[in-house]
């Protein structure tokens, strides 16, 4: 018999996708799934196309549970069904996206034959649709080999920063202790609560080749899409605020008082990388790029790692550059 592979999708207000969604986990080719809905206080209709659903998947052959709970962000929702897990594998996706129909089964199919690989993870395709019809614009692969995993992957992006690409083994999951640690009292992005203890634990990782998980782009106000700075500068003020949190959580044996210094270093130099890369968009004022060259020199400062002493006014309009010099003297002095 095929071990059973536990999918959770916390589900709120996707009424206008999340059909798709369900039809491509219909196709899986792997029939082994227990299916973990969690709707946490949709208004839209997705709580009822969720029950609709519900004996299509019976029919299928699937495993069901459906929680259906008052609005608590996406953290409690992804909290409570990690909870209820009973499968052999892990592994959790939007709602709003496509799954290939070999998504489950390529990861799992892996995890089966290889005992000793602690997650897989897969590639996958970004693509926008306008009127029906999809257009995909880029597609990421991780490198097919044998790695293993570390929170530096996470944050300089050499793997995808993204729960839906990786499957876990069971025993795995429990090592890093996610369930017990995940923040629910914010409504931010569940990411760094997954990703950065899945990272920490050392796991033995595979690439598989293939982009089986299809992201769909262009749905603002979605955690990660905006069209404004103001909304990308407060998406990653708290993205990276809960990343220091959950590196601080990290006990003391998987990471001492100098990684964890190293990784909350990774973290806030990630965040500057982006707030920079988006300072084009139209209401990026001229006070903005000062506040975010003040924050710039005074975190290098804190770190210790200021390559001169240099004015405001001289990093305005030079920031990369800057960024770059910190990164440089970083790996000298503190990696």
């Amino acid at each position: 018999m095929l071990s059973k592979v536990s999918m959770i999708i916390p589900c709120y207000n996707k009424s206008e996708y999340i059909k798709e969604m369900f039809d491509s986990i219909l196709m899986q080719d792997w029939d082994n799934i227990e299916l973990i809905l969690v709707n946490d206080g949709s208004t839209d209709g997705t709580y009822e196309i969720i029950i609709e659903y519900e004996s299509k998947f019976l029919i299928r052959g699937y495993e069901v549970i459906i929680i259906n709970q008052e609005n608590a962000g996406v953290c409690a929702a992804a909290k409570v069904g990690l909870e209820q897990i009973s499968g052999n594998y892990v592994c959790m996706i939007d709602a709003d996206d496509v799954l290939d129909p070999q998504y489950v089964s390529v990861m799992a199919d892996w995890m089966e034959t290889h005992a000793d690989c602690d997650l897989v993870c897969s590639g996958y395709a970004y693509f926008t649709e306008d009127n029906g019809s999809k257009t995909f614009f880029k597609e990421w692969l991780p490198p097919k080999v044998d790695f293993n995993i570390e929170p530096e992957d996470f944050f300089q992006s050499i793997t995808p920063a993204t729960i839906w690409s990786y499957m876990l083994r069971r025993e795995y999951f429990e090592k890093t202790c996610i369930t017990q640690t995940y923040f629910v009292d914010t409504r931010g992005s569940h990411e760094p609560g997954f990703m950065i203890p899945m990272t920490a634990y050392g796991g033995k990782a595979h690439g598989i080749e293939r982009a089986l998980y299809q992201y769909r782009r262009g749905i603002l106000g979605a955690h990660s899409q905006h069209d404004t700075f103001f909304k990308f500068k407060e998406h990653f003020d708290e993205y990276y605020f809960l990343c220091k949190q959950v590196i601080f959580s990290l006990p003391s044996e998987v990471a001492d008082d100098n990684r964890k210094r190293k990784l909350i270093f990774e973290a806030e130099f990630r965040k500057f990388r982006y707030l920079i890369a988006n300072q084009g968009l139209s209401d990026c004022s001229p006070n903005d790029k000062l506040r975010t060259a003040v924050d710039l020199i005074e975190w290098a400062i804190k770190m210790a790692i200021l390559p001169e002493n240099l004015g405001v006014e001289d990093i305005i309009g030079q920031e990369r550059l800057f960024l770059k010099q910190v990164r440089d003297l970083a790996e000298m002095k503190l990696l």
